[in-house]
């Protein structure tokens, strides 16, 4: 069959006379894509100075995750907020992460890649209009546990916990956890309010001292009476050795108040004076306490708490003697140390024995000055700033020579045989008179090769310290020698005798240290 003139056989489009298809359609066109700004913004306070916040992704518009070209966040005046805008093609699903940023430009840490398997943030770009991206903290990825910053997160949640406390101390529950009532040793009862603010007093390394306000109420005849006055408590660590020492403080205070352990009542409290147990009375050989009160230097036990390991006292506000240094005036020094002697033989004619006597458990009252004159001065009775002997959570109710040991070393002013648990009489002569070694030279004892060359040293230092117009220099060395002698047999059996050395010596040629204030 023959085919007319307006058929092609080989099936091609018809062609004009310049040989282009005539029926061919044109090709349509790629629509160019819609970019839609996203502002990426997240809070992150973790940065150092020169640091920044950066992401990357998935997209071409963030970079699709090369690390050597991350982008950077600004943060401004808006920090810790940081803020960076991009444009995304609309509907396009990607994924992002941020990270912390080296002041180079290199990658510090990213948020969550302590996470396995890696999880990403993810998200799709709107199709017709701008998306604002708020991702909360930086690390705190939706179904992710946040990544941990030893160190700057400890004190973050250091801060979260205090800001908690305050805000519980603002509730009734806060009010009653820090308010309290106790039964005093006088049978009265008091109400004892914590600060939200506490005043520290002391080193605190057993215990935490701080100012409390205490009220107590006593029942007359005219009705109930209530006084304020402000103490401090001692509230001890917890743990095992926060019992024991808990357990020593306030068994040896007790005990040097006149009360016994057997007075506390079954609830806790602090016992009364009126318990059937009668007090006990006072060494017979001292000098002083006739009454039958404790010395200056012994501190005013008030009450308390066996649950919360905390006991009341009565402090004056001083400074540690080791904090001012050696006094000055020597004839002060001899003062002070006299009536630490009263104080330390009173407690051990009750069998209590303090263990650590040093200056730094010297409490000296600094209102009114401790400045003085030495035409007002007339004998170590004479009227000067007290001294307080604190610290007590070391001391032992009775002489032993298998007691528990609670340090890993001794100090300074304890004698050798408190690392192997003896205690006795001779204990607390070291801790006094090596106090007054310091009292005198700033010097602590030092471990002799025998017992003369001590005192030889002793002699050498006391000379240079106190100066060769003091009379008698060898006496005071042999007497402080004898009581620092680090072998127990050798030692001073009892700080009587010491008190009662240095005393002959004092009143012989203790005017010669006049010249020395």
């Amino acid at each position: 069959m023959e085919m007319g003139n307006d058929e092609v056989t080989d099936g091609s489009l018809w062609q004009d006379e310049n040989g282009d298809d005539e029926d061919e359609e044109p090709e349509a066109s790629t629509p160019a894509p819609v970019m839609v700004p996203v502002t990426f913004s997240v809070k992150c306070e973790k940065t150092r100075w020169g640091e920044a916040v950066g992401i990357l992704g998935s997209c071409s518009a963030l970079h699709e995750w090369r690390q050597t070209e991350p982008l950077m966040l600004s943060a401004g005046s808006a920090y810790p907020t940081w803020t960076l805008t991009v444009s995304i093609p609309s509907g396009t699903p990607y994924e992002y992460k941020y990270l912390i940023c080296r002041p180079d430009g290199s990658i510090k840490t990213w948020e969550a890649d302590n996470v396995r398997p890696i999880v990403n943030r993810r998200a799709i770009a709107p199709r017709d209009s701008a998306e604002v991206r708020e991702d909360g903290l930086f690390g705190e990825i939706p179904g992710v546990m946040p990544i941990r910053f030893p160190g700057r997160d400890r004190d973050r949640d250091r801060e979260r916990r205090r800001a908690e406390r305050e805000r519980e101390r603002g509730s009734n529950g806060g009010e009653e956890r820090h308010r309290w009532e106790l039964t005093l040793r006088d049978g009265s009862t008091g109400v004892v309010e914590v600060p939200h603010r506490r005043g520290r007093v002391g080193k605190g390394r057993q215990a935490s001292c701080y100012r409390v306000q205490l009220t107590s109420k006593t029942v007359t005849g005219e009705g109930i009476v209530e006084t304020s006055r402000e103490v401090v408590i001692k509230e001890f660590k917890g743990g095992k050795n926060g019992r024991l020492f808990y357990s020593n403080e306030e068994g040896a205070l007790r005990r040097l108040n006149g009360l016994e352990l057997s007075d506390e009542p079954s609830n806790g409290t602090a016992a009364s004076s009126s318990s059937s147990s009668p007090p006990l009375s006072p060494p017979p050989h001292l000098t002083t306490g006739s009454s039958g009160s404790p010395p200056s230097c012994i501190p005013e036990f008030i009450g308390s708490d066996r649950s919360r390991k905390c006991a009341l006292m009565n402090f004056h506000p001083g400074q540690t003697l080791l904090s001012l240094g050696p006094p000055a005036d020597k004839r002060l020094a001899f003062s002070w140390w006299f009536d630490l002697c009263e104080g330390v033989v009173w407690a051990n004619g009750l069998h209590v024995y303090h263990c650590d006597v040093n200056p730094s458990n010297l409490l000296v009252l600094t209102d009114p000055p401790l400045s003085s004159s030495s035409s007002s001065w007339s004998g170590p009775t004479a009227s000067c700033p007290p001294v307080l002997l604190v610290d007590w959570a070391n001391g032992r109710l009775a002489a032993s020579d298998s007691s528990k040991t609670t340090q890993s070393r001794r100090g300074h002013f304890q004698g050798p045989e408190i690392m192997m648990g003896r205690v006795g009489d001779r204990t607390d002569v070291f801790g006094v008179t090596g106090t007054l070694l310091w009292m005198l030279t700033g010097r602590h004892p030092r471990v002799p090769v025998d017992s003369d060359e001590n005192v030889e040293w002793l002699c050498r230092v006391l000379a240079e310290c106190l100066g060769e117009g003091v009379g008698d220099l060898d006496r005071l060395a042999a007497v402080i020698g004898r009581g620092v002698a680090c072998e127990w047999t050798e030692r001073t059996e009892t700080i009587a005798e010491v008190q009662q050395g240095v005393r002959e010596w004092f009143d012989e040629h203790g005017q010669g240290l006049a010249a020395l204030v």
